[in-house]
């Protein structure tokens, strides 16, 4: 359909519009009015759109999959497999959650956090999450001697948090045959991560359902 203000032209195929015209508000859309009637057409296109994944590529939030990770082990181990991929150096991922010592922090803090335990009554004292990286550590002859704990937020570099932030959408899209739009692909990442990033979705192997990338670079 072609709608200019309140003027329409409905297609032959979209019979499921015809006499909702009147019905939509000057400022809604009216495929969601459609939709709201049980347009068949109408709701496969809103649901294509709410299913899009758009991801921000200057917003690394990598700490919303902690839970994630805890929960979903086929996620964790996807993300370990991309991340050996990406030669990073990363064994493993240990998410810890420890309960706020309200003794041991400053006073203005222990008082928010006080009154805010107060007015909440009987709930539980609020918990801090950290995302460890597990490296390999190397002895002087280039032998492995142990695995060695990296907190996330203050020892790994923004390049790799920010791959860390992208990998739950890819491996959702790359699961699922989804599309996904990145803003901002290579902002913080290496050249050479954001070129695996995109082979990953051009591979057979690692897309065999044909997911999707669509994304801006400066590179």
């Amino acid at each position: 359909f072609y709608r200019e203000d309140d003027k329409y032209e409905l297609g032959k195929a979209f019979t499921e519009g015809k006499g909702l015209e009147s019905k939509t508000r000057k400022n809604a859309l009216f495929l969601s009015v459609a939709a709201q009637f049980n347009g068949t057409i109408s709701e496969s296109v809103v649901t294509w759109f709410m299913n899009l994944s758009v991801v921000s590529g200057l917003n690394q939030r990598y700490e919303i999959m902690s839970d994630l990770l805890v929960e979903d082990k086929k996620l964790k181990n996807k993300i370990l497999e991309y991340l050996r991929i990406a030669d990073m150096g990363i064994e493993d991922i240990v998410v810890e959650k420890q309960q706020v010592d309200l003794e041991t922090m400053p006073k203005e803090m222990h008082d928010i956090f006080k009154t805010v335990k107060t007015l909440m009554e009987n709930q539980e004292v609020p918990t801090v999450t950290s995302i460890k990286m597990l490296h390999k550590k190397y002895d002087p002859d280039n032998n492995v001697i142990s695995l060695e704990q990296f907190d996330m937020e203050r020892s790994e570099s923004e390049g790799t948090k920010k791959l860390f932030s992208l990998l739950a959408p890819v491996v959702n899209a790359l699961t699922l045959g989804t599309i996904l739009v990145v803003d901002e692909l290579d902002s913080s990442l290496h050249p050479l991560i954001t070129l695996l990033i995109i082979q990953l979705f051009n591979s057979n192997q690692y897309n065999p359902l044909n997911a999707q990338l669509i994304f801006n670079t400066h590179d």
